[in-house]
């Protein structure tokens, strides 16, 4: 949380993220990334993410998001408190395989992801952490490029706002 009152841990190896209240100092939750996934089918049922690195807060302290290096997904966490839906994943959007370096960008409601020196995508969603717009409203709104050169361009898509 942005008053450090919770940490959210990102557990490579087991496709997990650790919810820590930092004021006692003990484990609330682990939520499983993978849980909506069938091993044996390969059906997903839900926000699906693996192998998670890095988790961010929103400024808000509305969400934390998580780059799934493996299944090219970012996972949307919802933070706010009193609310059903509180510590679970309520979304997932896409990335680049292997993206990581995910962040919360400069406008309300932008995440940016990058993969190595491949690039940067900024993806705009919902605001207030809404689950349902979320998933709807997630949007690739730009890209950066490296050229050849070393240089960076950046691409900007046209895209609708919420």
């Amino acid at each position: 949380m942005p008053n450090a009152s919770k940490y959210y841990v990102a557990n490579l190896l087991d496709s997990t993220v650790t919810i820590v209240d930092m004021n006692d100092h003990v484990v609330l939750k682990t939520i499983n990334l993978i849980a909506n996934y069938d091993s044996v089918s390969g059906a997903i049922s839900g926000p699906v993410g693996a192998l998670p690195i890095q988790t961010p807060m929103s400024p808000k302290g509305n969400s934390m998001v998580t780059a799934n290096m493996l299944g090219e997904t970012i996972t949307i966490i919802d933070t706010r408190p009193d609310l059903s839906t509180m510590d679970t994943v309520v979304a997932r959007l896409g990335c680049d395989p292997g993206c990581h370096g995910v962040q919360y960008g400069a406008k309300q409601g932008q995440v940016v992801n990058a993969r190595d020196q491949n690039g940067t995508v900024i993806q705009d969603m919902a605001a207030d952490g809404n689950a349902a717009v979320l998933q709807a409203a997630a949007a690739v709104a730009g890209r950066v490029d490296p050229l050849k050169s070393g240089r960076f361009r950046m691409r900007w898509l046209s895209v609708g706002r919420i």
